[in-house]
């Protein structure tokens, strides 16, 4: 644990008792702690003091079978328990019931099941419970999911980034003992009885995490019972967890296969902005497609390689980019994977990075689009998205996932590729909430591998056109 820790976590698994437990024992043994739980309704905030109080009873009866001298407890309300000989607190609240932090020090919080504080005062609360906890304090995030959006879903992307100041824990359902069934249990579908017959998604959760088939059993009971809710009550991964399966562009269930199996990068390059996989191989074609931005301080440039003949995507470069440090950095990776395609997105700053590559730097391996008129076939430098392309870059990467034919290890882009939603109920297409510049990078790299040329007619190509929009 840090002094700052978000937790994901499915139903029941006992992570509240645990943080619980710990803030007793600190403040029966720490001077002048002020310890803080504060969850998202009152019935749910009742619950967790009762707990702290179980903890209260049964120490003092310890306390005093061994003879040991107990903690004098002063003041014991429905809200409220505190130790004077040693000057420390413990209280609870309800998100929005009171305020928290305002002119006092905390130094221990548990925030409960903030997924599901009132939307309109989450952040409010929040801010105030993080300005009264000193650095060396200690503040608890938890929650299971409740959709895409809304604060703790941020908190747990930009953790998942590395952006933020919280540290990511993620329990998952199988740490619970009791979710398993065996086989003749009277809960058990009759088709599950014996040996199961079971599905790839079934044999990798068996496979990285050692599940059985009792709790194969009992998943397939769940996911029965809480259909495209099973997600978001009993997650299996840090994303899709959030995302209920009849809003995402991609499929869910392969996306979570791919995040059980993904890993850090082997090199990590320019301060972490460029992560690679795999090093360029001798006589491979690469093609990098490219999301632009102005690079300010709320927008990603990204650029994914991809193996033009296989599909793996073997580096990722992203960062806050200015268009010609990004030209720049784009001509160096494409020479680095001998030569490589580069597909940047015409649209918006693309231009300006197009720019840099055609006039400036003279890299000569650009993707072209082809553009036919009534008059002639128009070729443009840069990949332009529109209503007709965009269609077609989701419609390439869906196949390839379908059949596990592209490669990927990189958790960011599975993330985003995850949030990655019809919006509303239409057929418009985008995150909903967070940044999609890797995915879209990801869409244009495959979209773009079918015009790959080979590393001899890119040497036979000529430097001499000029770049305008």
């Amino acid at each position: 644990m840090s002094h700052r820790d978000i937790i994901l976590k499915s139903r029941q698994v006992g992570i509240s008792t645990i943080i619980l437990a710990r803030f007793y024992l600190e403040a029966i043994l720490t001077p002048n702690l002020t310890c803080v739980v504060v969850s998202h309704e009152e019935e749910a905030t009742r619950k967790l003091f009762e707990k702290v109080k179980t903890f209260h009873k049964y120490f003092t009866r310890l306390c005093g079978e061994e003879g040991i001298p107990c903690p004098e407890l002063f003041h014991n309300s429905a809200n409220e328990m505190s130790f004077p000989e040693l000057g420390s607190t413990f209280y609870i609240g309800t998100a929005g019931k009171r305020a928290f932090g305002r002119g006092a020090t905390l130094n221990r919080v548990h925030c409960s099941e903030l997924a599901f504080w009132p939307e309109d005062k989450a952040e409010t609360i929040l801010a105030g419970i993080e300005e009264a906890t000193p650095l060396d304090g200690y503040i608890a995030l938890e929650s299971t999911p409740n959709g895409i959006g809304g604060l703790f879903y941020r908190k747990v992307m930009d953790a998942l980034r590395e952006e933020g100041v919280y540290k990511l824990h993620f329990y998952p359902w199988w740490l619970h003992t009791e979710y398993a069934l065996d086989s003749e249990s009277e809960f058990v579908f009759p088709t599950d009885k014996g040996v199961l017959r079971l599905k790839p998604t079934e044999l990798a959760l068996m496979d990285l995490y050692g599940l059985t088939q009792d709790q194969i059993r009992w998943r397939r009971r769940k996911q029965r019972e809480r259909a495209h809710l099973y997600p978001q009550e009993y997650p299996e991964d840090k994303v899709t967890c959030f995302l209920g399966s009849q809003y995402s562009v991609f499929p869910t269930d392969i996306l979570r296969t791919y995040l059980q199996q993904s890993k850090p990068p082997m090199v990590l390059e320019d301060e972490g902005l460029l992560k690679i996989w795999q090093l360029p191989r001798p006589m491979n074609n690469y093609v990098i497609g490219a999301d632009t931005s102005t690079g300010d301080a709320f927008s990603y440039s990204a650029a994914t390689v991809v193996n033009a003949k296989t599909a793996e995507h073997v580096a990722t470069l992203r960062g806050k980019f200015n268009p010609d440090l990004f030209a720049d950095k784009l001509a160096g990776l494409g020479n680095r994977y001998n030569g490589a395609l580069v597909a940047v997105e015409r649209n918006f700053t693309g231009h300006s990075v197009l720019n840099s590559l055609v006039n400036r730097i003279g890299y000569n391996n650009l993707y072209r689009m082809r553009k036919k008129t009534l008059i002639e076939k128009e070729v443009r430098i840069g990949w332009d998205t529109n209503k007709l392309s965009k269609p077609m870059m989701i419609a390439e990467l869906k196949s390839l996932l379908d059949s596990y034919a592209f490669t990927t290890f990189d958790e960011v882009l599975l993330t985003e590729l995850s949030n990655y939603v019809y919006i509303d109920g239409t057929q418009k297409t985008g995150a909903k909430e967070g940044t999609d510049d890797l995915a879209c990078a990801a869409m244009i790299s495959v979209a773009a591998r079918q015009d790959t040329p080979t590393l001899y007619e890119v040497r036979k190509r000529p430097v001499s056109e000029q770049y305008a929009p």
